[in-house]
């Protein structure tokens, strides 16, 4: 059985396996007292890898709302305590990803895995 420093170990491997880096914008909204909003904008760097997504993996639902897009799609993985959620945007290598899923399992996990579209 792996223990929490080993886990804690495999975790930072992870991380410094990871080949390149990508920016996470999470966009909050506020009212502005006249009816409307105003929206900031909050960023994070992190190491990661982006690779397009085998056919396989995700939902058949999204695969298929893609296909009727025409969006890409995208697996990035990033450390373990990446702070990332649907509605995010990634933006990696002059490409902007829109993040629809996220997959953490907080028991073993070495690395978050979030699925992404090509934005337009």
């Amino acid at each position: 059985m792996i223990d929490a420093n080993d886990l804690a170990q495999l975790r930072a491997d992870q991380e410094a396996a990871l080949p390149d880096t990508c920016t996470r914008t999470r966009y909050t909204y506020a009212a502005d007292g006249y009816g409307g909003s105003t929206a900031s904008a909050a960023a994070a760097t992190y190491a990661c890898r982006v690779r397009p997504m085998p056919g396989g993996m995700v939902p058949r639902e999204a695969t298929e709302a893609a296909k009727m897009t025409g969006a890409a799609l995208y697996v990035v993985t990033l450390p373990y305590t990446a702070d990332v959620a649907p509605d995010d945007e990634i933006a990696h290598g002059g490409r902007a990803l829109q993040v629809i899923g996220v997959y953490r399992d907080p028991s073993w996990d070495t690395a978050t895995r979030v699925y992404c579209q090509e934005k337009r």
